[in-house]
Parts: C-alpha cells; structure tokens; sequence
C-alpha cells in the first residue's frame, strides 16, 4: 500500500496546486505520483482538466469558477477546494491503486547518419561503439516526466559509463526521433528541433502526434526499452 500522509499540497497560481512527493527523485516517487495521478482521472472534482507529472511533484490544473460553483467541495477559495479534494482523495482505499505502467519497445537505428555522436560517446567513455550500443539498448529505463517539448520522456536508468556532456554547440537541427545522451541522462527528441545531446541514435516512431486522442506514445510511469534495427529496418519502418 501506498503511504501519501506526508504529501505536501501548495497553491501555484490561481488555476494551479501542486503536490510535493518528496525531496528527491527515486523509483518509489515515481510509483507513488503514478498512482495519485491515476487515481485523479478515475475521480476528477468538477473543474478539473490536467494533471503534469514531474521529477517529483505533481500539478493539477483546473478552472477555478467551475470549483467555486460545485455545492459539494469545501473552502472559500478555489484552492482550499481543490487542496482539501486532493487530502481527501489521498486516503482512498488501496483498493484503486492499480497498475499503469506500459512497457513501450523503442526500435533504435544506431550510429552512421542516425547517431553521428555515436563515436564521441565511445571516446569520451573508453568504449567501443558496439558497447555503446549494447550498454543503452540493454537497460531498463523509467520515464519520469515528459518536459523540453511536448512528449520528450526524461529517463532513469541509463548506465553511468555512458554518461557524456551535451555538445559544447548545439545543433540548429535536430530531426524527430534521435536518440541522445546528456550528462547522466537519455531521451528522445519526440519532433525536430535544436538540441545539444550527443546523438547515437534515431527511432522511425512518431512519439508525438497533436492528431491523435492521447499525443504522446509515451507518459510519465512508463517503462522504455530499446531495440537495435537496421538502417534497412528503419527505412521499412519508416514508410
């Protein structure tokens, strides 16, 4: 069971709490704003429209008249509504905590014109490219919250022995669905755009779609692996 009785609740803006999970990132953070923020959507106060999972909080958006006009919540303004919803939801029988973690399998295409990083990666840590291949396709990552753009994922659980600072100049350009490393950290670039992460790879998912009913093929709880293709494999996937 899912201890929340030291959770911290703050007004953020007039449309806006956020709660507080705890002081630094971990796997047991994560579960736990999964969890509450699973539990939101399964029992949403009047007024609610979005919640934005982070590092280690959780912000919870809202339409402060439709708060102020719902007979049932308690406070005088908006926020003390909402805030005293959020207690109240957080001593919900454990019985609706469930499980919302997918595991999304991201086909990788590395090194050559995909990764042009790929060698600075391996130089910079004293390995091969093919260890720099097997090390990051072979690790199980988390996904704890998407941020940058929209549906770029912030993974834990990259190998430290790939860990490597962004390029000292980055990129005007970089294309959608390059795999990068920066610092202690990797991701995917969901749309083109300018980046400094050392590319080593690209993916031929789309990871972020504005037409489809949930944009991001990937959210904040997730699990990520990646799979090695073939520059044949990506142009056929591609298509």
């Amino acid at each position: 069971m899912t201890d929340f009785n030291n959770l911290t609740i703050k007004p953020q803006s007039e449309s806006s709490v956020v709660i507080y999970f705890g002081e630094s990132i971990s796997e047991k953070v994560l579960e736990s704003i999964t969890i509450f923020n699973a539990r939101i959507h399964q029992i949403p106060f009047y007024g609610f429209i979005e919640t934005v999972p982070a590092y280690i909080s959780l912000t919870i958006f809202y339409d402060p008249l439709k708060v102020l006009r719902c007979e049932i919540m308690e406070g005088r303004y908006a926020f003390e509504r909402v805030i005293s919803f959020l207690k109240n939801l957080s001593t919900v029988n454990a019985d609706m905590e469930i499980n919302n973690r997918d595991q999304v399998v991201i086909p990788v295409c590395y090194g050559h014109d995909y990764g042009p990083d790929i060698e600075e990666v391996a130089r910079h840590n004293k390995l091969t490219i093919s260890e720099v291949i097997s090390l990051h396709s072979g690790g199980d990552y988390l996904v704890y919250m998407l941020g940058f753009m929209p549906g770029f994922p912030y993974l834990g659980g990259m190998d430290k022995s790939l860990a490597t600072p962004r390029k000292n100049s980055p990129r005007k350009i970089v294309p959608a669905g390059s795999v990068g490393i920066a610092g202690a950290q990797t991701g995917v670039y969901p749309l083109q755009s300018p980046g400094g992460w050392q590319l080593i790879g690209r993916t031929p998912l789309t990871l972020f779609n504005p037409d489809n009913p949930s944009p991001a093929l990937i959210k904040a709880g997730d699990s990520i692996k990646f799979s090695v293709i073939t520059a044949a494999d990506f142009i056929e996937l591609n298509h």
